[in-house]
């Protein structure tokens, strides 16, 4: 297992291999997956890597989040590669709103949150986050690869630039 912290992960870094969670039997609802990552770094205080799993209709609460890593364990990852590579698969429903959450904590400690969401149609920055359209087609695998510094240069130091969105 690799060390959580690591300066470097060669060549991919497994989430779930190195930090197991438990799988969730008791979901509200079988057909409804949601996968939401976040970040917390213990330094500045904000949310880590969590799994959604299960859904309901309402607020969220913490006891529907599967935390990667564990109680116990370090509260940062402290993942340094430039791309995220996330695979997962959304099971057929007639509710097809999912999203796919980012934050992002830079060298100056200020975080960054990309949104990748079925809701949206075009790119929109607010502050310090911007909401990315990401269509995804309940029954199918999907497969996202995120450059997460190329992202954070072209949205957020470009800021004046007018930027387009070209759909693969």
């Amino acid at each position: 297992m690799l060390a959580p912290g690591s300066s470097w992960q060669h060549p991919f870094f497994n989430i779930l291999a190195n930090f197991p969670a438990p799988r969730r039997a008791q979901t509200t609802n079988v057909k409804e997956v949601n996968i939401q990552f976040y970040n917390k770094d213990s330094v500045v205080n904000f949310k880590c890597i969590q799994i959604m799993v299960g859904t309901g209709s309402g607020n969220r609460t913490g006891n529907q989040f599967l935390k990667i890593p564990g109680a116990g364990e370090a509260q940062c990852l402290g993942l340094t590669g430039r791309y995220l590579y996330i695979q997962s698969q959304i099971p057929r429903t007639t509710q097809s709103a999912n999203s796919l959450v980012v934050e992002v904590c830079l060298d100056d400690n200020s975080i960054r949150k990309f949104i990748f969401g079925s809701l949206y149609n075009t790119p929109k920055t607010s502050g310090s986050q911007i909401s990315l359209p990401f269509p995804i087609r309940g029954g199918t695998w999907t497969q996202i690869c995120i450059d997460l510094m190329g992202l954070c240069d072209y949205f957020f130091v470009h800021k004046e630039k007018q930027f387009g969105f070209k759909e693969l």
